[in-house]
């Protein structure tokens, strides 16, 4: 697959929804970012319980700084790659975290992290538990993005 995937480096989408990546996928995904430098669309949707794959991609995605759509639907986040994660959020035009876990730690860094976008346009939250401090701290956020045109 990664000698498949090294010749297209103009790839500029690329979707594995629905694909049980775990640590050895996640691994394989954070090795083949680097060689896709127009890649500005990247889709992991799935129901994923192991953490250790947005732990590791929320790393590899700070390297790849043309990425501006990014759908994590259905992954378990915790509260380090939270953390990793609110220095991404704020460079996204569209963001998809619907069926996502996370503490209510956790979710509050990335909260407060949306606040700082500049240029996102789309945000789905569809299905996510948030506590009474991080639905104040949505709104709050939401009030900050003027780029917003789509909200679930």
């Amino acid at each position: 697959m990664e000698s498949v995937i090294t010749k297209c480096s103009s790839l500029t989408e690329l979707d594995l929804s629905h694909n049980s990546l775990g640590a050895e996928g996640a691994e394989f995904l954070c090795s083949v970012l680097p060689l896709l430098p127009n890649l500005t669309s990247l889709s992991i949707g799935s129901k994923e319980t192991c953490v250790t794959v947005v732990e590791k991609l929320s790393e590899a995605l700070l390297q790849a700084k043309a990425i501006q759509c990014l759908n994590l639907s259905g992954h378990v986040i915790s509260d380090s790659a939270a953390h990793v994660m609110t220095r991404i959020l704020p460079t996204l035009r569209s963001l998809n975290l619907s069926h996502c876990e996370w503490s209510a730690a956790g979710g509050l860094q990335l909260l407060e992290a949306l606040g700082e976008s500049v240029r996102l346009e789309g945000l789905c939250l569809d299905s996510v538990q948030l506590n009474e401090e991080s639905r104040v701290c949505l709104a709050d956020a939401l009030r900050n993005i003027k780029s917003i045109r789509s909200l679930k």
